[in-house]
């Protein structure tokens, strides 16, 4: 029994894991990624304009991070999905509704502060059911499921928001809408798992438990550089990967069944994650990822046909494993009072990377092309990671 965890509670805990899964599922239904800039211009919007959207959309879900952690820890998880949510579906409404700048400005930061009460909160309350049943050791195989939930759910929601998309380009924001919709619906419905409680109020408490937690526990801030390292690389390829596929030769009705095979590619690997540790151990896995992420990264830059498409495939691979293998050491070693918020740590990490690595890929892009760009980019990333594995190593 974990923290006056009843036994009858057994069968409503449970239900969480599956409940999650939904959410995952929800969560990524991304019908209007293939056709959004398509939709931006059709609303008057600029080609610059679109990517200053999706600036504010990172910079709010920058700002958010820590603090809807923070949140979770201290007032539920459920709360903090529940919240997340529904800005995320106001957001949504506007894209609906609305056709400025303006509006769809205020639409990004409201989806970005509700992604980032989401983010974290739905692996702490997985991670503390799975505690309460005395199954915190099917973590891993878990949150490997539900990237694999979440990579089928993308690839086939990209198919079926382009083929909509060809009668109205709005149509695929209705889609998005009402899966947000049934993930507000289905977030009502968690039962929050007893926890440690936070002991402590306010910024400067929480700031010192976080510092004592790094003192005592210092793999936790080169896990945090692994994380962030692998998961710039693998945000980054989502973006470049139509330009370098549309130059080689792909056509644009191409993409998304290359969109497809990536996604599929990924949830794959993600699902079978326990098998890998079993095949490889942590420690190799972790040592693999970096290496396979520049080797992608810097044969795509030399490669000048569609084989690249493999290479990409690679770095979809790595993103499956990165996100369930970090998450479940994560989990392992923090608190369950600090959990959500360290959970977000982990994402504020990697939005800080991120705009980094975004400022050497634009100036080698500048100098040396895209494929100079993606072997920059490549070294960068790989180099990075292999060293925060390298100073993770003795506590794999």
């Amino acid at each position: 029994m974990k923290w006056g965890f009843r036994k009858g509670d057994h069968g409503a805990i449970a239900q969480n894991l599956t409940t999650l899964w939904y959410l995952r599922g929800f969560e990524s239904a991304w019908f209007p990624i293939p056709v959004i800039v398509l939709f931006y211009e059709a609303q008057g919007l600029s080609l610059s304009q679109a990517v200053l959207l999706k600036a504010i959309l990172s910079a709010a879900i920058f700002v958010g991070e820590v603090p809807s952690g923070y949140f979770a820890d201290r007032f539920g998880r459920k709360q903090a999905l529940v919240l997340g949510a529904f800005l995320w579906l106001v957001g949504w409404l506007i894209y609906c509704t609305q056709g400025s700048f303006s509006w769809f400005a205020i639409a990004e930061i409201l989806a970005g502060l509700g992604g980032s009460f989401v983010s974290g909160a739905d692996s702490a309350i997985a991670y503390d059911s799975l505690l309460c049943l005395d199954q915190a050791k099917r973590y891993g195989a878990w949150e490997g499921k539900g990237v694999a939930i979440m990579g089928i759910t993308e690839a086939i929601c990209g198919l079926v928001g382009a083929w909509v998309a060809q009668w109205d380009l709005r149509y695929p924001f209705y889609l998005q809408t009402l899966c947000i919709a049934a993930y507000l619906l289905f977030a009502l419905t968690l039962r929050e798992p007893p926890r440690q409680q936070v002991k402590t109020s306010g910024w400067r408490p929480l700031l010192q438990d976080i510092r004592h937690l790094f003192q005592t526990r210092r793999s936790l801030r080169w896990l945090l550089l692994f994380s962030a390292a692998l998961s710039c690389g693998s945000f980054l390829v989502v973006w470049v990967s139509q330009e370098y596929l549309v130059i080689r030769g792909l056509s644009v009705a191409q993409l998304g069944w290359a969109w497809l095979l990536f996604h599929g590619a990924m949830a794959v690997v993600s699902w079978q994650v326990e098998t890998l540790v079993r095949w490889f151990t942590y420690k190799k896995l972790f040592a693999l990822l970096p290496g396979l992420m520049a080797i992608a990264y810097v044969a795509m830059g030399l490669v000048g046909n569609l084989w690249g498409i493999l290479l990409i495939v690679t770095v979809y691979l790595v993103r499956g494993c990165n996100t369930p293998l970090v998450l479940s050491y994560l989990n392992d070693r923090v608190p369950s009072s600090l959990r959500a918020t360290l959970i977000s740590l982990n994402s504020f990490a990697f939005r800080l990377l991120f705009i980094l690595l975004a400022a050497i890929a634009n100036g080698a892009t500048a100098l040396w092309g895209l494929n100079g760009g993606l072997i920059i980019v490549g070294l960068v990333v790989g180099a990075t990671a292999f060293y925060g594995y390298w100073k993770l190593r003795p506590s794999l």
